[in-house]
C-alpha cells in the first residue's frame, strides 16, 4: 500500500480530501438535524458529539503532514498549512464567536480544495 513516496503523498491527499468532506458534512448536518428533530432537545445525538471535530482535525493534521512533506510548491505547503490552521483556531474557539462556523465551512472547502489540486499535480 505505502511502497513508494509518491503514493504515500497520494494516500495523505485522500485521507484529506475524505476527512474535509466529513467534517463539512458533520458541520452541515449538526444545525439541519437539531433544526429537524424535536426529540434532541431531549436527547443527546452521537453524531454532534464536539469530540467529532478534534478527531477530525487529528486527521488532518496527519493528512496536511503527509501531503506536505515532500510536496516542492510552497504556495501548495503554505495553503494546505493556512488552510488547517484556519479550521483548527475556528473549531477550537468556535463556541466564542457566532462568525467562526463560516470560518469552519470555508476553511474545510479550502483544505478540500488544496488537497485536489496536491494530487493533480502528484498525477501529473
Amino acid at each position: 500500500m505505502f511502497s513508494s513516496t509518491k503514493n504515500r503523498k497520494q494516500t495523505a491527499d485522500f485521507v484529506g480530501i475524505v476527512s474535509a468532506i466529513v467534517c463539512l458534512v458533520h458541520c452541515l448536518a449538526g444545525p439541519i438535524i437539531l433544526g429537524t428533530s424535536a426529540h434532541l432537545h431531549e436527547h443527546s445525538h452521537f453524531f454532534l458529539d464536539p469530540a467529532w471535530n478534534y478527531l477530525f482535525l487529528g486527521f488532518g493534521f496527519a493528512a496536511v503532514l503527509f501531503s506536505t512533506k515532500h510536496t516542492k510548491s510552497k504556495f501548495l505547503r503554505y495553503s494546505l498549512w493556512t488552510t488547517y490552521a484556519a479550521l483548527a483556531l475556528a473549531v477550537i474557539f468556535e463556541t466564542y464567536a457566532d462568525y467562526l462556523h463560516y470560518v469552519v465551512y470555508a476553511a474545510s472547502v479550502g483544505l478540500i480544495i488544496a488537497h485536489i489540486v496536491n494530487l493533480r499535480k502528484h498525477f501529473s
